[in-house]
């Protein structure tokens, strides 16, 4: 991991940053396999609590419910490598809410993407087609927006390139592994240009990890999951609310700004 600066005010300091650069900082498996790691522990915490809560009497967790406190939005350009795709149906069929949002042309008439039809063999939600985008969701069945296990985005003239992966992992932290170090946390987004792939583990990309051991949502995730519920809404159905000029979006020293720095002269 590296550190980053954010202007004048310095980085934003409601999160925890971890930063990987390959190739300049040789990936190993633990740095690349971070979001298989994630997954495994929201699973592993769900199962945990159910299991306490079954033992009690007490009722279990609905993976079908936005509110749960296991949570896994995932926001990529493509999906199709099955140690990803499993892992997040496991995630689901142990109580955890999961939620996909995947660029429509990366899976409409790809004969190798099989994602579509995986998640539906494993009795998650869907458009009934696979040709189906957020398009087709009505004012009528806005619904969808929150109980769609897997949404395909259909951008007006350009990709669905918001690669954002949130997790929550329940009311209280858990240990989980950020590259080679150990932190204890309850909620984290992974973002940057990597697509969760073993293709893209070849690639010169770059990894970024947001992580918070707070019980309250920081402002800086805050406006991950605002850019994520953007992406997934068909603007002119359900126009968004206009942020005002004191949200954490427009700060230039925190939240999306983080993804970026300055240029370095003569190097």
């Amino acid at each position: 991991g590296g550190s980053v600066g954010g202007g004048s005010g310095g980085p934003p300091n409601d999160v925890d940053i971890d930063l990987f650069f390959p190739p300049y900082e040789c990936p190993t498996e633990n740095q690349t396999m971070i979001d298989i790691g994630m997954i495994l522990a929201v699973t592993n915490a769900a199962i945990e609590y159910n299991n306490k809560q079954k033992q009690s009497g007490n009722k279990q967790t609905n993976a079908k419910d936005p509110k749960n406190p296991f949570q896994i939005k995932y926001s990529v350009y493509n999906l199709y490598d099955n140690s990803y795709v499993h892992s997040l149906i496991n995630a689901y069929k142990a109580g955890v809410y999961v939620q996909v949002l995947v660029n429509k042309s990366s899976l409409v008439g790809k004969g190798y993407n099989h994602t579509y039809d995986e998640f539906k063999a494993c009795g998650s939600v869907q458009n009934p087609k696979n040709t189906s985008s957020q398009k087709t969701i009505t004012i009528k069945n806005k619904h969808e927006f929150d109980t769609l296990n897997l949404i395909l985005i259909e951008p007006r003239g350009s990709l669905m390139h918001c690669k954002t992966r949130y997790y929550k992992f329940g009311h209280d932290a858990v240990p989980v592994n950020i590259g080679d170090v150990t932190k204890k946390i309850t909620e984290a987004v992974v973002t940057g240009s990597f697509n969760p792939e073993c293709a893209a583990t070849t690639n010169n990309e770059y990894l970024i990890v947001l992580s918070s051991s707070k019980t309250k949502t920081p402002d800086t995730i805050q406006s991950y999951l605002r850019i994520y519920d953007y992406v997934k809404h068909d603007k002119s159905k359900f126009p968004p609310t206009a942020p005002t000029s004191a949200d954490t979006i427009y700060n230039l020293n925190k939240a999306i700004y983080v993804c970026y720095s300055g240029w370095c002269k003569n190097s």
